[in-house]
């Protein structure tokens, strides 16, 4: 059982009902310098993560980090099942978010033709891709995250999860598009300068960046925190 295994969300008639979800150790660190990955959570943070996964319509990703998932994480009939338990499409939708372009075919995330992700870019960016719905939104090399959520609520999408990385959360966030914050406190403290954080990017507004508490929740050596984000 998670914190999460019951969870509901609200809604939005234009746009999809957006949380982030994180993982950083107790000084904040949401990305471990030696293996350039979220710090690694226990086995409690692994069921949280899939439970809030099974709950959302989409799941979103910036480009560097999400190019490296596994599809076959998307296809696993146990995950398809908690999904469709959770009155999901057992099938969800992935979305890579790309300034550059800069993603191939070889890329692990396209590696299996039963999962279609779905590739944003922004206008005059060129791409081709085998197993790829390939998109464009946004001009001078900048996304615009807001016709990304507005066209994926036309698509169906009635519930978002982003899963970062850090850079990725920060438009989000800036654009008052994030309802909730979920945060797993991982009992690690890794030090060092200049080390990613949850968000990253442009100093936030402080009516973006201020956090209401709806729940805290340990579990062994983490804990789990659910915020909730002003967007005002």
């Amino acid at each position: 059982m998670t914190p999460y295994d019951e969870i509901s969300f609200g809604s939005h008639p234009d746009r999809p009902y957006t949380f982030i979800n994180m993982v950083a150790t107790v000084d904040g660190k949401a990305v471990d310098p030696g293996t350039r990955q979220a710090p690694s959570g226990g086995p409690h943070d692994r069921q949280a993560f899939l439970a809030l996964r099974a709950h959302a319509d989409v799941l979103i990703y910036g480009a560097t980090t999400g190019k490296d998932v596994p599809p076959e994480e998307f296809l696993d009939a146990d995950f398809q099942a908690a999904r469709k338990k959770a009155g999901r499409d057992p099938l969800m939708k992935f979305v890579l978010l790309s300034h550059g372009g800069h993603l191939s075919t070889a890329d692990k995330i396209f590696g299996n033709p039963d999962f279609t992700p779905i590739v944003y870019v922004p206008e005059g960016v060129e791409l081709e891709l085998k197993n790829a719905d390939v998109r464009h939104a946004g001009r001078g090399g900048g996304l615009d995250v807001a016709a990304i959520v507005q066209e994926l609520k036309r698509d169906g999408a009635d519930i978002a999860i982003c899963e970062g990385g850090p850079t990725t959360n920060e438009p989000f966030l800036r654009d008052g598009l994030i309802d909730e914050f979920f945060l797993t406190v991982s009992p690690r403290i890794l030090g060092g300068n200049a080390v990613l954080t949850a968000v990253e990017g442009e100093v936030l507004p402080p009516e973006r960046g201020k956090l209401e508490l709806v729940s805290a929740e340990p579990a062994g050596d983490e804990v789990f925190l659910r915020y909730r984000v002003s967007v005002k």
